[in-house]
């Protein structure tokens, strides 16, 4: 999930902007990832989407963000 994503999400359940981007920075205070292969080293790239594996704030995280993307379907689905 792009970091938008959750922001989003988030903000779309009431919690005050600053302290979405709070959460967000301080779940992925991570910038740049760097890849170590068999072959070697790879040079930075950006860490723009995801969470941090294992974390304990993700899953919860995660379905927030399923929540909210799947709230118009589940309301278009009742009123059929």
């Amino acid at each position: 999930m792009h970091h938008s994503v959750i922001a989003e999400s988030l903000t779309a359940r009431g919690i005050h902007p600053q302290l979405v981007a709070n959460f967000i920075r301080e779940l992925f205070d991570v910038n740049a990832i760097i890849s170590v292969p068999r072959a070697g080293e790879t040079p930075p790239f950006p860490f723009t989407k995801g969470g941090r594996q294992g974390g304990t704030e993700t899953p919860d995280t995660f379905n927030t963000v399923v929540d909210h993307l799947i709230e118009p379907v589940v309301q278009k689905w009742e009123t059929c």
